[in-house]
């Protein structure tokens, strides 16, 4: 017998005669646990005092690169700030979004359109008063935000009725799909807000989203509406008071005073066209470069006029950033009052031809949009003349020139 068959047969034989515990496996078992936790406590406690270490010593021997935490940047930081005096509202959005302002004649319409996209939106063609954008020929992605003051109607709102609660959100429009008869035009449909503000019920912001308008340019749009304000921004009060000797404030003051312009008259005022020939009928010898007469209309009561409008609209042009609006009219007033919704500041005193007038400047953007009041004759005897100059998306010295020019 070889050496290894005795030891084999030796190692045989003893495992014969011992017999070892029943739980002699469970506490072998839990030998090797308890050994693994103490090592795994060990190694935490070592990562844990190298990490403190760290953070103790690292800003100390190298100050310039110590730990920062940097929270989410807020995308909105950079936004700008947008204020439509007359009618007065601001809001915020985003500096590479596009801004045009509209003051239309036929459809009665006056405001401001932002969209995601570098071009000015253009009215359908034919569409006459029923105020549809053209998106033919716009981006599958485009985003439009419209606010607007329909100035064409009287307010339905009833004394007493609360203004619409501020902030707005897109979750309270109305959808309201594209007629039939626009249809062509591609427009989407619109998500809209009816608004009412010092018992205006007048003012409306309308949306749309392209069919292949992002989620974050949605959410943009969700936050230029949800940013909207209207009258003061509560920075600075708006003027109200008295200047050259007539009522100069805002919207809500003159009607809760009883200045609005009611011309007493015994015959029934007529919309006419502008080659109807009145005693209020004046002619503007200066237009900025790209400026078009868009419409003329004048309002008459028995051969006398009430009202003379020219509207203008002023397109694109190297000196000019964006397009723009021009509204230059003549009224007979039956009060000393006019309503104006513009921070005080920007409302002043001035002389233009020998006149008094009321000069309503562009705040911190040149082209912000600006009004002059010219108060031609001041005698109500029965009646006072202005002449109105409202410039939207214009410079200030280009609606001076226009004004100047006026014969």
């Amino acid at each position: 017998m070889t050496l290894e068959s005795k030891v084999r047969d030796a190692f045989e034989g003893l495992a014969r005669r011992v017999v070892p515990p029943p739980d002699a496996w469970s506490r072998l078992r839990a030998r090797a646990r308890r050994r693994y936790r103490r090592r795994l406590a060990l190694r935490a406690v070592v990562v844990g005092v190298v990490v403190a270490v760290g953070i103790v010593a690292v800003p100390k021997l190298w100050p310039d690169k110590g730990i920062r935490i940097v929270p989410p940047a807020d995308p909105t930081a950079v936004w700008k700030t947008y204020q439509n005096p007359f009618p007065r509202f601001a809001f915020r959005y985003p500096p590479t979004w596009h801004l045009q302002t509209f003051s239309e004649r036929n459809t009665n319409l006056r405001g401001t359109l932002l969209t995601n996209t570098d071009r000015d939106l253009q009215r359908a063609p034919n569409a006459g008063r029923s105020a549809v954008w053209d998106f033919r020929e716009l981006p599958a992605n485009i985003v439009v935000v419209e606010v607007h003051h329909d100035i064409g109607r009287a307010t339905t709102a009833r004394p007493g009725e609360p203004d619409t609660p501020l902030p707005l959100s897109l979750d309270q429009a109305q959808v309201r799909p594209p007629d039939a008869a626009v249809a062509e035009f591609g427009v989407p449909p619109a998500l809209v807000i009816p608004i009412r503000i010092s018992g205006d019920d007048r003012y409306a912001v309308v949306v749309w989203f392209g069919q292949g308008a992002s989620e974050s340019d949605k959410e943009s749009a969700r936050q230029v509406v949800a940013s909207l304000t209207f009258g003061s921004d509560g920075n600075e009060p708006l003027f109200d008071g008295t200047m050259s000797g007539w009522r100069i404030a805002p919207t809500a003051v003159i009607r809760s005073e009883g200045l609005e312009r009611q011309l007493q008259l015994d015959c029934t005022p007529q919309e006419v066209n502008g080659e109807t020939k009145t005693d209020l009928d004046f002619a503007v010898g200066y237009l900025p470069p790209g400026a078009r007469l868009t419409t003329s209309v004048k309002t008459v009561c028995d051969g006398r006029g009430l009202s003379v409008s020219q509207w203008f609209a002023v397109d694109k042009t190297p000196t000019q950033k964006s397009a723009g609006s021009l509204r230059v009219e003549r009224w007979l007033m039956d009060k000393r009052a006019f309503a104006i919704d513009a921070d005080r500041s920007r409302v002043e005193a001035c002389t233009i031809s020998d006149h008094p007038a009321v000069c309503v400047r562009p705040g911190d953007d040149p082209l912000e949009d600006s009004i002059i009041l010219l108060i031609e004759d001041d005698v109500l005897d029965p009646f006072a003349t202005v002449l109105f100059v409202a410039a939207e998306g214009v410079p200030y010295s280009e609606a001076l020139k226009v004004v100047n020019s006026v014969e």
